[in-house]
């Protein structure tokens, strides 16, 4: 909890995330998509958290830039600037939804997440792509096989 000059009170939780247990499809994740990559898990905690009124930070190899300090001191001023309070929320509620009207990504009826269109690749659909993601039916596949 952090009061600024003006007396206004910023909760924030700053998380670093470890890249196996954050992240997933390790072998896709680079620099310029990790966003698209963390763990459902990780993202519904922090939509959580975000719900209670905390910023959410998180830091990683990925965005924490040459000088870390410096990366950290910067995203600190942006989210305890009260004008762009809200900002980085609506650029990922915007983005999202381009990404949905743009065919990019969609929801899987099963786990009711919102995921990338590889993530509906099925190569047995004569489309290429099924309904339920690719998570869905690997959890469908393994629990087959156990029986």
């Amino acid at each position: 909890v952090y009061r600024n000059e003006n007396d206004r009170e910023h909760k924030i939780v700053i998380e670093y995330d470890g890249f196996k247990e954050h992240f997933t499809n390790y072998d896709a994740v680079n620099e310029f998509n990790y966003h698209y990559y963390y763990s459902p898990e990780d993202v519904y905690r922090q939509k959580i958290i975000e719900s209670y009124g905390y910023k959410f930070i998180r830091i990683n190899k990925f965005n924490s830039g040459k000088n870390p300090i410096e990366t950290l001191d910067k995203r600190l001023s942006v989210a305890t600037n009260d004008k762009y309070e809200d900002v980085d929320v609506l650029r990922s509620i915007h983005e999202t939804i381009d990404n949905i009207q743009n065919n990019g990504a969609k929801e899987c009826p099963k786990c009711k997440v919102i995921r990338e269109s590889d993530e509906f690749k099925d190569t047995a659909c004569t489309t290429g792509y099924g309904r339920i993601c690719v998570y869905c039916k690997k959890i469908k596949t393994t629990n087959a096989a156990r029986s």
